[in-house]
Parts: structure tokens; C-alpha cells; sequence
């Protein structure tokens, strides 16, 4: 079954001087469910861009986009978004931020309780329950978003460049994270990254996306790696240097359109 579905999606945007600015143009993707497809391309091509039309935060200028098989019209509820900045309140709690959805859906507070304790101790924060945000350290802060998403269950989740600002072995420890509570092929994920490692150690399909003005899907790559999956095992695999190699010549063609001197772009070597 498809989760989501974009069908000939274009989005323009008003420029600085007011004419039109098109972002994407004629796009089309499908995304299977219970997938984990990462979605890569050069800065501008309007990766984020997507993400919020099939999140209904912007509406398209053309096509049309689709969420099991039912119309984006407007912003959908029921679905988990992760953003490039945690959406924690600083002055919420990381167990009150945790609650937010379920007590805006109306949950009673004897589950909400239950299910918050449940999320944030699955996700390694146990005994930071009554921490503010400030009171946590960067990691934690996305441990508390993770949860915050994930306590409200929902089928898809859509995730822009989430551990993009994190240390090395915290975005090491968050990526396996990711994979042990979602990517049991329960959850659909649509997942933004400028980290080609990061995606083609994640995804089961990944997504490159054409240099901007007027981007659009140039090439899709099932990776074929074998799940369960180890975020740093699966590098060892034969096929991962091999898959890095090829998604990058595709992906550096779309980067020399933005810097221009192909010389400057170097070879993946693994």
C-alpha cells in the first residue's frame, strides 16, 4: 500500500520582488507503508518544502498530495513531525511537553500519565521528568521531541534534518534510537538529511532531489540493506560504499549546478 502519494506537485513561492519564485515543480513520489525513505539533495532544492506540503502546513500550487489515499487538505493531525528545532516549551517541563498532543486531543490524564512515562523512559530520559529545556543538554532535548512525537502514535512521520545539529556520537546514538523504536516497518518515515551516510544507513529507499529553481525527484535508490539494522555495522556491508558511491554522483551533478566548478567537488572514496 502507498502511505503518501505526490502527484505532479508544484509550489511557488512569491519572490523578493514579488514575482513568482517556483520551488518544486511537477514532482512526483511515492512512498510505500511502513517505509523509511530519506530524501537528499543540494540546500534550496525544497526538501523542507515537501516535507510541510505532505504535513498540509503549506498548500500546493499544482498537483496534489495524498496521505492513504485521502486528500492534504489543510494540516493533518494525525501525523508526527519532527523539525530541524525541537518544538519544547521552555517553560514546560519535559513531561508536560511530552503531554501537549495527547492532552490537545483530549486524552484522560490517568493515560496521558501513563503514556508519558512509557515514551520518556523508552527514549532514555527517566528522572528527567520535572527538567525544563534548559536544563537539558542538546541530546536530551531531541530524546524529549522523539517522544513528544511518538507518544501520540501516529502511522507517519515526517522529519527534517532532526539530528543535524547534534555531535557526532549523539547523532550516532539517536540514529539507532530511530531504528529500534520505528523501524520495524510500523511506521512510515519521510526523512530529511544533508548526511548521505545518515541516509543510506537508515532508509530502505532514498530520494534525490534536483538542484533548485524548479526542483523535482531526479533519481530513487532502494538500498536493499537488511533489517534489523545497526547504524554502525551497516557500513561494513558490502553494498553501503557502493550505494554512497552511486547516490553521490548523482547527488554532486546537483551540487556543481550551485558551486559550479566540478573540479571542486570531490570523489566518494569508501
Amino acid at each position: 500500500m502507498t502511505a503518501v502519494s505526490l502527484q505532479r506537485v508544484s509550489k511557488v513561492f512569491p519572490g523578493t520582488d514579488g514575482s513568482p519564485f517556483p520551488v518544486l515543480e511537477e514532482t512526483s513520489l511515492e512512498v510505500p507503508s511502513g517505509s523509511f525513505t530519506a530524501i537528499v539533495g543540494p540546500s534550496g532544492c525544497g526538501k523542507s518544502t515537501l516535507l510541510r506540503l505532505v504535513a498540509g502546513l503549506a498548500p500546493v500550487s499544482a498537483g496534489t498530495v495524498t496521505i492513504n489515499g485521502a486528500l492534504v487538505r489543510g494540516v493533518q493531525n494525525t501525523i508526527g513531525f519532527l523539525f530541524q528545532h525541537d518544538a519544547l516549551l521552555p517553560w514546560k517541563t519535559t513531561f508536560d511537553s511530552v503531554a501537549l498532543g495527547l492532552r490537545f486531543r483530549g486524552v484522560r490524564e490517568e493515560e496521558v500519565r501513563e503514556r508519558c512515562q512509557d515514551w520518556i523512559a523508552r527514549v532514555g530520559l527517566k528522572g528527567f521528568e520535572r527538567h525544563y529545556p534548559a536544563q537539558l543538554s542538546g541530546g536530551m532535548r531531541k530524546r524529549a521531541a522523539l517522544a513528544q512525537m511518538l507518544v501520540c502514535d501516529p502511522d507517519l512521520l515526517l522529519m527534517d534534518e532532526p539530528f543535524a545539529s547534534l555531535d557526532a556520537q549523539t547523532r550516532v546514538l539517536l540514529q539507532q534510537d530511530l531504528l529500534l523504536l520505528c523501524g520495524g516497518g510500523t511506521k512510515t518515515i519521510l526523512f530529511v538529511t544533508h548526511d548521505l551516510e545518515e541516509a543510506v544507513a537508515l532508509a530502505d529507499t532514498i530520494v534525490v532531489m534536483r538542484a533548485g529553481p524548479r526542483s523535482g525527484v531526479k533519481a530513487t535508490y532502494p538500498t536493499g540493506l537488511p533489517r534489523p539494522r545497526d547504524v554502525l555495522q551497516v557500513k561494513s556491508h558490502p553494498r553501503f560504499a557502493a550505494l554512497c558511491r552511486m547516490v553521490w554522483r548523482d547527488l554532486a551533478e546537483e551540487v556543481t549546478k550551485i558551486y559550479g566548478d566540478r573540479d571542486a567537488i570531490p570523489s566518494w572514496n569508501i
